[in-house]
């Protein structure tokens, strides 16, 4: 990729996985930054076949590839080079709507960098992301085909990372320790230079921010027990609702192996006997919603555990025999990969 914007190639998109879905509230940031400047945005609306009743519906969706060619086409009507780094840098809670008020709500960095991965899947369906602490740093990382199909989206997501941290804790001096990102490096970095003030690396296999990890227990500006507990409640609730919302089939096999876990992974031949198809059927109508087996035994080992962690009634070999796992340490190792931190300090953390 150069330094300019490109859309999703089709080796690009995530071939097998969940369709790649951004909310429109993320449009309506780049949309509103358009308009400050006093640019006609009309056109850009309707490549993405939208209209301004949509942008105040901002849970709707639009597919990663139309967000792409958004930021293509702002860059043309703009004439901005870092157009991502402009709009990312004026980010506020609103943005990231339920999940950016439980954020600020927290009383640490830390529980609500948790409170980020516990709830990003109510912000979007267009990457992963995940919390790596190792030594003297961590790293916020964002896994996703966006960040390669545009400059500009990997730049937003990192500098609104950035500025949202910077805003909660009310430290506009709070740098980070490197950022990363997957394209190659712009003939330009002043601007990248004066928003981020640290390394900058390019041509990575990931879009991240590297930081001290002192700063996990750095207390929040706006920090409110009450507002978060409210805040939880409705974006468990929200959470609750996406599940209920997946295709009938694979919310009965959630359903099944959840309730089997207690006795170890149930087999893909016992779960298609208790709902009367076949296991060849099963394995390909499962294909056909973009999943397999297998992942959605992963996936829900990782619901779970992060509802079983929140419990302090619950230990933690306890919680590692309800999800089937037959040794801690595998345990062990699967919550971090799901997490990034080991599930004791996730809980300490404030994630439980």
């Amino acid at each position: 990729m150069t330094a300019g914007t490109s859309t999703l190639s089709s080796g690009d998109s995530l071939a097998g996985t969940e369709p790649q879905l951004v909310f429109v509230a993320y449009a309506r940031g780049l949309i509103d930054h358009l308009r400050t400047r006093q640019l006609d945005i009309a056109a850009l609306l309707a490549l993405a076949g939208l209209d301004e009743a949509a942008l105040d519906q901002p849970a709707r969706t639009i597919s990663a590839d139309t967000y792409v060619r958004l930021w293509a086409e702002a860059e043309r009507l703009s004439g901005d080079p870092q157009l991502g780094l402009h709009v990312g840098e004026l980010v506020r809670p609103g943005k990231y709507g339920v999940l950016g008020y439980v954020m600020m709500s927290c009383e640490t960095l830390g529980e609500s960098l948790l409170r980020q991965l516990r709830y990003q899947d109510l912000v979007g369906k267009s990457g992963r992301s995940e919390l790596v602490q190792g030594g003297d740093r961590c790293e916020l990382r964002w896994h996703s085909a966006m960040a390669r199909g545009s400059r500009h989206v990997g730049e937003e997501h990192v500098a609104s990372w950035v500025a949202f941290a910077r805003w909660m804790l009310g430290a506009p001096g709070r740098d980070p320790v490197e950022v990363q990102f997957e394209h190659p490096a712009p003939t330009d970095l002043a601007e990248h230079q004066r928003l981020f003030r640290c390394p900058l690396r390019f041509g990575q296999p990931y879009t991240a921010v590297a930081f001290e990890p002192g700063l996990l227990k750095l207390p929040l500006r706006d920090k409110n027990p009450e507002m978060r507990a409210l805040m939880d409640r409705h974006a468990e609730m929200l959470l609750a609702q996406r599940v209920q919302g997946e295709a009938e089939l694979t919310q009965e096999i959630r359903e099944t192996i959840a309730k089997q876990l207690a006795d170890g992974v149930p087999e893909i031949e016992l779960v298609a006997a208790q709902l009367k198809v076949q296991p060849r059927t099963l394995q390909r109508r499962l294909s056909q919603a973009g999943t397999s087996y297998k992942d959605l035994v992963d996936d829900v080992r990782r619901r779970q555990a992060l509802k079983y962690i929140a419990d302090p009634r619950l230990n933690l070999p306890e919680i590692a025999f309800l999800l089937g796992f037959s040794e801690q340490s595998s345990f062990q190792r699967a919550f971090k990969r799901w997490t990034g931190l080991p599930p004791g300090q996730y809980r300490e953390c404030g994630g439980g």
